[in-house]
């Protein structure tokens, strides 16, 4: 995919549209805190399957990732996502391997989506429309650091790994924001359904 967020540089984005030929729709990153229902995910079939078998944990579950998943800025790992879990249990009293357990079933849903499957490294939120982030910068970023860890490990030195630094929140939400003035927010779900 095309770069599109450029710290620091006047925003002249290519919108890409990322079809999810199985569900019919668009994936969109809007603000950090940005979050918006996704109908389609209600009415699925599997999704409801879940549910009956979950309750209201599925739903619950699913917001609290994705809403904590954006206010990280995206930057997030599998040890992240267990905290976050352990999190979502306390919060609402549950038991962590029930929560596990319903999480894997989502993530077998495609409703997130792993980016580095060796390395569960990162995910890509689904959320509704299209996307505009910088996979270039994040994926170079991760092989980064991935790098810096392979060398640490073997004692050698990781003086010349270039690591770039995490976006700042506040500036990318800022950026984000500009895009979402040149190419306003449909808010209408039957042009996507």
């Amino acid at each position: 995919m095309a770069k599109i967020y450029q710290k620091g540089k006047a925003i002249t984005p290519e919108i890409i549209y990322t079809i999810d030929e199985t569900y019919r729709k668009t994936t969109y990153i809007s603000k950090i805190n940005y979050i918006s229902t996704d109908i389609q995910m209600i009415d699925n079939p599997q999704f409801r399957a879940i549910q009956r078998k979950f309750k209201l944990i599925p739903m619950s579950l699913y917001m609290f990732l994705r809403t904590q998943i954006l206010h990280n800025g995206f930057y997030i790992d599998e040890y992240e996502v267990k905290g976050l879990l352990a999190q979502f249990a306390c919060k609402y009293d549950l038991e962590l391997e029930t929560v596990e357990k319903c999480y894997r079933e989502l993530l077998h849903l495609n409703y997130f989506c792993i980016v580095d499957t060796s390395t569960m490294y990162g995910f890509q939120v689904l959320v509704d429309r299209f996307i505009v982030y910088a996979y270039e910068e994040v994926n170079q970023q991760r092989k980064s650091r991935r790098e810096c860890n392979e060398r640490a490990r073997t004692g050698e030195s990781v003086s010349d790994v270039k690591l770039l630094p995490i976006p700042d929140k506040k500036t990318l939400e800022e950026e984000l924001d500009l895009i979402e003035q040149e190419f306003p927010i449909d808010d209408d779900f039957s042009n996507y359904a």
